[in-house]
């Protein structure tokens, strides 16, 4: 145009909301390639199976992963798995290309194993048991430390579905005469906020010292199990 004007499209991109737009888009785009390109080069995978679920694992000091499966770029990584109240531990792991690692685990406090860490969920219970029993220990780091706890808890457990309900009945006298001195019923509660919860009914009468000797006929540890006692 002779007489100086700016044409409309030229106008346009001398919009400087435009021109911001345009530069965006740009960088956007930029990033995009960015990421496709690093994520190719994450050719490598590495998995964790830990007991308990919700501890927290950090690669080279980074948080935020969690069990599962993760590609990453091949090279060292320092692991380090942790959890309130337990002892925490750490992996070094050569991620090859195209390689597949796992860390199969399980956190604990002290020498000693102790039943009560895990109390909280039975998950943790029977995937401790899939991954650290005597039998077939896939633990990364061989601790064998859990493989008595699971034969003992496994015995419970196995007790826990097949024993209950324990009924008890104990009565004197006949016909009229007759007497409930014990009405007692044992069963499951799969509703209490730990892993292996009984719940003993009992009617008329408070003997609580009997329930547990029924228990204990029974082949059960008491003390391994947290019992309400209702009387109605």
């Amino acid at each position: 145009m002779q007489d100086g004007s700016v044409s409309p499209i030229g106008a346009f991109f001398r919009n400087k909301w435009v021109r911001l737009i345009l530069v965006l888009d740009a960088i956007a785009i930029i990033c995009i390639v960015v990421a496709l390109i690093i994520d190719s080069t994450k050719q490598s995978i590495i998995t964790f199976n830990v007991v308990p679920a919700d501890s927290q694992i950090s690669l080279n000091g980074k948080s935020g992963y969690s069990n599962g499966s993760y590609r990453l770029v091949p090279g060292i990584y320092n692991v380090e798995i942790s959890h309130e109240g337990l002892d925490a531990k750490k992996f070094k792991v050569d991620l090859e290309k195209d390689g597949i690692s796992a860390i199969i685990t399980f956190l604990h406090q002290g020498e000693n194993f102790d039943f009560y860490t895990l109390r909280d969920n039975i998950g943790d219970y029977l995937s401790l048991a899939e991954i650290a029993s005597a039998e077939y220990n896939q633990t990364t780091d061989q601790d064998i430390s859990a493989e008595g706890f699971i034969t003992e808890f496994q015995k419970n457990y196995d007790l826990y579905s097949a024993q209950l309900p324990i009924e008890y009945r104990e009565s004197e006298g006949y016909g009229a005469n007759l007497s409930i001195l014990k009405n007692i019923t044992i069963r499951a509660d799969y509703d209490c906020d730990v892993t292996l919860c009984v719940e003993a009914l009992m009617v008329g009468t408070d003997s609580r010292g009997f329930v547990n000797s029924l228990l204990q006929e029974k082949g059960f540890n008491v003390e391994d199990f947290e019992i309400e006692y209702k009387i109605y």
